[in-house]
């Protein structure tokens, strides 16, 4: 569990850094159950492609963690924490660049999508979008409770997603 916490820790210090390398000053930062939610001072405007690199600066961090722990367990020493420190971070990269409303992906999605739409029509493909790539996620999740009876934390994440997506498409 705590390369687990480590690893989203990690993630979430990536995005405070960009947003800091941006020009950027934090409000408030408050805590979620999958991440964190970050206030800007001021609710200055953000560009898209500021929006776009600070979306990707958490992946990026998971996906280089895997990398210089995957070298260092080959190259300097072996130790058996280092193949699942290097899954997690895999996992968590690539779950957040999905393109689902929410995660990073979501994030870098509709800002391209803005650069070239209205807001209404990026609303509406984003939605759809999500519930597409959350489909298989709810189906696999189901598939890993039923095949190991305990595991239901993909259907956890996979049913918090579509209901935050779910009330922020009521307002």
């Amino acid at each position: 569990m705590l390369y687990i916490i480590l690893s989203a820790v990690l993630h979430e210090i990536a995005h405070i850094y960009a947003m800091k390398k941006c020009g950027l000053d934090i409000k408030e930062i408050a805590l979620k159950p999958f991440g964190i939610n970050i206030k800007i001072k001021d609710g200055k405007y953000i560009a898209y492609k500021k929006e776009i690199l600070i979306a990707l600066a958490g992946p990026i961090a998971n996906l280089l963690a895997a990398i210089i722990v995957f070298l260092f367990n080959i190259f300097i020493y072996r130790f058996e924490a280092g193949v699942f420190i290097v899954v997690v971070n895999l996992l968590l990269a690539f779950l957040n660049l999905l393109p689902i409303d929410r995660l990073d992906g979501g994030e870098i999605l509709k800002n391209l999508l803005l650069m070239k739409f209205e807001p209404y029509t990026v609303d509406k493909i984003c939605y759809v979008t999500s519930i597409i790539f959350l489909t298989p996620i709810l189906f696999f999740g189901g598939i890993l409770l039923y095949k190991t009876g305990y595991n239901f934390s993909l259907l956890i994440i996979g049913f918090y997603l579509l209901i935050s997506i779910a009330i922020k498409s009521k307002d």
